[in-house]
């Protein structure tokens, strides 16, 4: 199904208001305004004679007209073929002069990652695998920490680069159970619904979480790639790199302050000369991106000269002390210190370097393991004595018993013998007697 939402507009006939907490749709940000949902909502068959019929209808009643000023549309499709949704939203912003600005957001999705004809996703698996993975590698941390204690664990500047990218995994695998429960949740209403309904299905609260997945996962993959450079630090060229910002982050600190206050000062200059006339020095965010485009090349003179007359001072002030000024003495700073490491550095064997690096590495591995080993044997062993102990309590129990019964038994035997004897001493008396 799909839904229109039309803003402020004056009907002829029934239509009915809902406000933003009753539209399943959400809210819709357009290139001119956001608009939070509230507004009167037509949802659509989804056959194509009753949706004209339908459109017709809407037309006749004046359903848009001059107070209107959003229209947005909204539907799903799924590809059975490639097993992929696309969540569509069309917006139309109608401006106080009259143009029309149309927006369009598509937004294609695989949703079923675990539904498989077999029945076994191997997705699946590989996500467990590299859960178990980072549960791993989490415990190696805190079996660091536990080891090398907080103080010593903490100064480590390696650590508070670890943590970030482990929790990054955390957070991702949130965001896939809220997408994944919120597909489960819709599934279930489109089966109790019909395939065939004409029921509006909602994918904003799967496209929400399914977004959050995805840029978590982005930044992750960031961290992860540039905790190569930490593994790479002691190969030699690679390392005077490293060292050469470690070197310069001192003046490249007051360097990026100086840089920042002149682009928001430019950016605020843009704004208040050409905001009103020019789309993109609208607002202070796409002045300050216009701004990076000029530091490009990518920049329409003859139109800030039209627009403007303050624009091509502005633009010539920005390329003098930005472009010319201020790129050189980064260049500057980086090369001084580029130099002066170079010069400092010492010859060292890469394969060497290497094997070393390999094998701390290998060797911090070892020690937590081993460490882990430690802790479970000495729970193994407690488990051990506690067994044996009462094992040897019952033994001893056991034996006690049995040998107060071999000595009860011993004295009834002992009895009897006696008793045996004296029998037999009667019997020889009474045979001698006789």
């Amino acid at each position: 199904g799909s839904e229109g939402v039309a803003g402020g507009c004056t009907v002829s006939r029934s239509y009915r208001w809902r406000d933003a907490s009753s539209v399943v749709g959400g809210s819709m940000v357009g290139p001119n305004h956001v608009y939070d949902g509230s507004g009167y909502v037509v949802t659509w068959p989804n056959e194509l004679a009753a949706a004209s019929a339908m459109l017709e209808e809407v037309q006749a009643d004046g359903f848009l007209g001059a107070e209107t000023r959003a229209l947005w549309i909204e539907f799903s499709l799924y590809n059975v073929n490639i097993n992929r949704f696309c969540v569509v939203r069309l917006l139309f912003e109608q401006l106080s002069s009259g143009a029309v600005v149309p927006y369009a957001y598509i937004r294609p999705l695989s949703l079923l990652w675990y539904d498989t004809a077999s029945g076994l996703s191997w997705l699946l698996l590989a996500e467990v695998s590299l859960l178990f993975l980072v549960l791993f590698f989490l415990s190696l941390e805190i079996s660091a920490m536990r080891t090398h204690g907080m103080a010593k664990y903490w100064s480590d500047l390696s650590n508070w680069y670890d943590w970030p990218s482990l929790l990054g995994f955390g957070l991702i695998g949130f965001c896939r159970y809220r997408t994944w429960w919120a597909m489960s949740k819709l599934k279930k209403q489109i089966a109790e619904e019909g395939v065939m309904s004409t029921a509006f299905f909602s994918f904003h609260e799967v496209l929400e979480w399914a977004d959050y997945e995805q840029y978590g996962l982005a930044v992750d993959t960031l961290l992860v790639y540039l905790k190569v450079l930490q593994f790479l630090a002691g190969v030699p060229h690679i390392n005077t790199l490293l060292y050469t910002l470690r070197r310069a982050r001192d003046q490249l600190a007051h360097f990026t302050f100086c840089l920042v206050v002149l682009v928001i000062a430019f950016a605020s200059s843009f704004h208040l000369a050409l905001g009103t006339q020019l789309h993109e020095w609208r607002h202070m965010g796409t002045s300050v991106m216009s701004l990076l485009h000029v530091t490009l090349g990518q920049v329409d003179v003859p139109t800030l000269e039209r627009e403007s007359p303050l624009g091509v001072f502005l633009y010539l002030s920005f390329l003098f002390l930005v472009v010319l000024v201020a790129v050189n003495i980064f260049l500057s700073i980086v090369t001084d210190a580029y130099t002066a490491e170079k010069a400092a550095a010492i010859h060292v064997d890469l394969f060497k370097v290497l094997i070393d690096a390999a094998r701390r590495q290998i060797h911090r591995t070892r020690t937590s393991i081993n460490s882990l080993k430690a802790r479970w044997k000495g729970v193994v062993a407690e488990a051990s004595f506690n067994a044996s102990t009462s094992f040897k309590q019952y033994v001893g129990e056991r034996t006690t018993a049995l040998s107060a019964s071999f000595k009860s038994r011993s004295s009834s035997v002992r009895g009897m013998s006696r008793q045996v004897h004296m029998v037999r001493v009667r019997v020889t008396v009474a045979v001698a007697v006789a």
